[in-house]
C-alpha cells in the first residue's frame, strides 16, 4: 500500500477492483453466508481462523475491505446513489471521453486479425515512413469508427457492421500492381483474411459440411455440456493446440498459423473429410447438407447408367444362357469408356449345401449410328482393345491379377467383377447393344443376375448432364466454404482433381475403406451392427467416386482460403 514502486499501478486499479465488491473471489454474487456481503470470512472474523480477536477493522454492513482503497474510478469515490457500485463503475467508463476509441481497439483484433499498429520504434529505419503512413491511417480509421461508436449510442452492432465495412477489411486488390513491392511493409495488413479461431473453425465446419472434428452426437445428450468437438466443448483436447486460448495460462491467440497448426489443421481434414461424405451419402438425397446435386456413383461424364436383368438357370457353370442389352444415348464426342459390371449378389449362396456359381460373361459391344453398326468390339479381344482396364485381385505376395479372362465366349468375370474398355466417336446419337452370356446354377438363392452398363466420357465431360452436375456441386462448395464463385479454371482443376481420385480408388478397390482408411465412422453411427447388405449399401464405392469427394473436401478444409476469414 505505501511502497512507490506498487502504487504507482495499485492506486489506479485498486478502486476499480473494488467496484466488483458483490462478487466474491469465484465470480458469484454475494455468495458469504446470509448473502449480504463477499468478503471473506478470515476478514470478518480472524479468530475464527487462529488469528488474534479483534484484529479486524470489519463493522458489521461493510461491503469492501477497510484497509484497502475504496471503490472507485480515476480518483473519483462510487457513489451511493446506484445499486451496485459495478453499475456506477460502468457508467463512469462509458462517459469516459476514451472509452468509445478504447472500445474499437479492443474489438479490433477480433475483426482484423492482428492488433492495432503502434508506431516505429525507429524513426531513421529503412521501412519507418511505410510504418508511420500505416499507423496513421489506422488511427484515422480507428478515430472515424469511434465517433460513429458515439453518435450511435454506443450500438457495438453497429460498430462491428462498420468495421467489417471499412476498406481496411474490405480491400485485398491494388488498382497499381507496383504498390505491392513499394508500399508492401505499408499495406500488410490491409484486407488480409482473419486466421479463424479454433471456435470459429468449429461452427464453419458444421455451417458448411454439417458436422465438425471429432464430434460426438449432436449436442443433445443429457449426460454431456453442450456439443463436444476437437475445438469445442468441455474438453476442446485441440483448441490450444490451433492457437486458441484456455483462459488460464494460455491467454493470447495465435493469429498466423505455425507448423503445429498447420498439422493440426491437416488432421481435422483427414478426419473430417470422409466423415463429412459417408454420412450425407447415406442420407435421402433431399436431406444432405453437402451433396444435394449428385449421388454415390454419379461419374462426372456419365452418358448411360442402366441396369438389366438376366433370367435363366443352368445346371453346369460351363453352360451359358445369352442375353441382349440395349440402350440409345447421346455421345459428346471424344474418348469414352463402356463398362460392364456384374452387380449380382450372393453369387456363391445356395439353397442347398451343395457348390454354386454365377458368373457373367461379355460376348460383345457394338455401336450403332441409324442401325448400321459403327463399331464393334469383341470381349474375347478386350485384353488388347484401348483403354482395357478390368477389376483385379491382390494375393498374398502382393501381385494383382484379373477378376476375369478372355476365353472363346469372350470375356468372362469373376462375381462381383466389371470390365471397362475405351471407343471414340463423333459426337451423335448412337445405340449401344451388348451382347452377354449368363451361367446361373440352379440351386442358387438368386433367380436372376444383374449386369450394369454404363458409358462415359472422358472428353468433353462439361456437355454431359452429370458432367454440368459435379461441377454445380463443386461450384456449391466453394461458394458455401469460401463465400465466392469459383472461376471456370478453378471448377475444371478441382473436377480434374475429383476424376483423378475417383479413378484411382476405383481401381484398386470397389469399398469406402482402403489403403487403411480408418474413418471413425462410430462416432456418426454408434453401435453400428449391419449385416453383409447393409455394409454394402453403406460403404459400397463401385465407382470410386466418394472417395474422389473425400480428397476433394480434404483440399477445401485446408486451405487458406477455407482457414481464413
Amino acid at each position: 500500500m505505501k511502497n512507490p514502486a506498487c502504487t504507482v499501478c495499485h492506486e489506479r486499479l485498486d478502486p476499480v477492483a473494488g467496484a466488483y465488491q458483490s462478487f466474491g473471489d469465484i465470480g458469484h454474487y454475494l455468495d458469504q453466508f446470509g448473502g449480504k456481503d463477499s468478503l471473506s470470512d478470515a476478514y470478518k472474523c480472524p479468530e475464527c481462523y487462529g488469528g488474534e480477536p479483534g484484529s479486524t477493522d470489519y463493522q458489521e454492513g461493510d461491503t469492501w475491505y477497510r484497509d484497502m482503497r475504496v471503490p472507485g474510478f480515476e480518483g473519483d469515490p462510487a457513489e451511493t446513489d446506484f445499486q451496485d457500485s459495478l453499475q456506477w463503475l460502468a457508467q463512469e467508463i462509458v462517459n469516459d471521453p476514451r472509452f468509445a476509441k478504447a472500445t474499437v481497439q479492443f474489438w479490433w483484433p477480433a475483426v482484423f486479425g492482428s492488433e492495432p499498429l503502434l508506431p516505429p520504434l525507429d524513426a531513421e529505419a529503412d521501412e519507418a515512413d511505410q510504418e508511420i503512413r500505416a499507423f496513421n491511417a489506422q488511427q484515422a480509421l480507428i478515430s472515424e469508427l469511434a465517433d460513429d461508436f458515439q453518435a450511435s449510442g454506443f450500438d457495438l452492432k453497429s460498430l462491428l457492421a462498420d468495421m467489417v465495412m471499412s476498406p481496411w477489411y474490405r480491400h485485398s486488390t491494388l488498382s497499381n500492381p507496383a504498390d505491392l513491392e513499394s508500399r508492401q511493409v505499408e499495406l500488410a495488413t490491409v484486407g488480409r483474411g482473419k486466421l479463424l479461431t479454433p471456435e470459429e473453425l468449429d461452427r464453419k465446419n458444421r455451417a458448411v459440411f454439417g458436422r465438425s472434428w471429432r464430434q460426438w452426437g449432436d449436442g443433445t445428450n443429457p449426460h454431456t455440456i453442450g456439443l463436444e468437438t476437437a475445438f469445442v466443448g468441455q474438453w476442446a483436447p485441440y483448441t490450444t493446440f490451433y492457437g486458441g486460448i484456455d483462459g488460464a495460462v494460455v491467454t493470447k491467440r495465435n493469429r498466423n498459423l505455425t507448423p503445429l497448426m498447420s498439422n493440426v489443421a491437416e488432421s481435422m481434414a483427414i478426419d473430417l473429410s470422409c466423415q463429412v461424405v459417408i454420412e450425407d451419402f447415406n442420407r435421402p438425397r433431399l436431406e444432405r447438407k453437402v451433396f444435394r446435386r449428385v449421388d454415390r456413383d454419379t461419374v462426372p461424364g456419365e452418358i448411360i447408367r442402366t441396369q438389366a436383368a438376366l433370367r435363366g438357370k443352368v445346371d453346369d457353370i460351363g453352360q451359358m444362357v445369352t442375353h441382349t442389352i440395349k440402350y440409345d444415348a447421346r455421345f459428346v464426342g471424344g474418348a469414352t469408356k463402356l463398362m460392364v459390371t456384374d452387380l449380382t449378389r450372393d453369387s456363391h449362396e445356395s439353397v442347398d449345401s451343395n457348390w454354386t456359381g454365377a458368373e457373367l460373361s461379355v460376348r460383345s459391344i457394338t455401336l450403332l449410328r441409324n442401325g448400321a453398326a459403327v463399331k464393334r468390339y469383341w470381349g474375347e479381344d478386350f485384353p488388347r482393345t484401348s483403354g482395357f482396364s478390368a477389376d483385379q485381385w491382390t494375393d498374398d505376395e502382393g501381385r494383382q491379377h484379373w477378376r476375369g479372362h478372355a476365353d472363346n465366349d469372350g470375356w468372362r468375370m469373376h462375381p462381383g467383377a466389371w470390365v471397362e474398355i475405351e471407343t471414340d466417336l463423333g459426337a451423335g446419337d448412337y445405340e449401344v447393344k451388348v451382347e452377354l452370356g449368363s451361367s446361373l446354377m440352379r440351386n442358387n438363392v438368386n433367380d436372376e443376375m444383374t449386369a450394369g452398363l454404363s458409358a462415359t466420357a472422358t472428353k468433353n465431360i462439361g456437355q454431359t448432364a452429370s458432367g454440368k452436375a459435379a461441377r454445380r456441386q463443386i461450384s456449391d462448395i466453394v461458394l458455401n466454404a469460401f463465400h465466392r464463385s469459383p472461376t471456370n479454371a478453378e471448377i475444371q482443376t478441382m473436377l480434374n482433381q475429383l476424376t483423378a481420385s475417383a479413378t484411382g480408388a476405383k481401381n484398386r478397390t470397389s469399398w469406402f475403406r482402403d489403403q487403411g482408411n480408418h474413418c471413425e465412422t462410430w462416432a456418426i453411427w454408434q453401435n453400428e451392427e449391419l449385416d453383409h447388405q447393409g455394409h454394402l449399401d453403406r460403404y459400397g464405392d463401385r465407382e470410386g467416386m466418394m472417395r474422389g469427394w473425400t480428397t476433394l473436401v480434404h483440399s477445401v478444409m485446408t486451405s487458406y482460403g477455407y482457414l481464413h476469414d
